[in-house]
């Protein structure tokens, strides 16, 4: 368990194995899939008071994505997880 001063970071490989785990999947390659939403803003400097575009970047969702090819940012189901 965390204490609510603690931080933890994952790499993507491993949450990718995580998930493979947590969803019972035994074969296939498989690559997290992050999806992102965005929105633009006009933004008003509280020094210059000049207002400058922006853009806010969301994560909406995290998912597994199956390959054909395996790569670097890949996951073999069957290595990780058999069964």
């Amino acid at each position: 368990m965390f204490s609510e001063h603690c931080t933890s970071s994952i790499e993507p490989l491993e949450l990718t194995t995580l998930l493979l785990r947590h969803h019972g999947i035994h074969r296939g390659l498989w690559t997290l899939q992050v999806n992102f939403t965005t929105r633009g803003y006009n933004v008003v400097s509280a020094d210059e008071g000049t207002a400058r575009p922006a853009v806010l970047v969301g994560v909406e969702s995290v998912s597994l994505r199956a390959v054909q090819a395996a790569d670097a940012l890949s996951v073999d189901a069957a290595a990780v997880n058999p069964g």
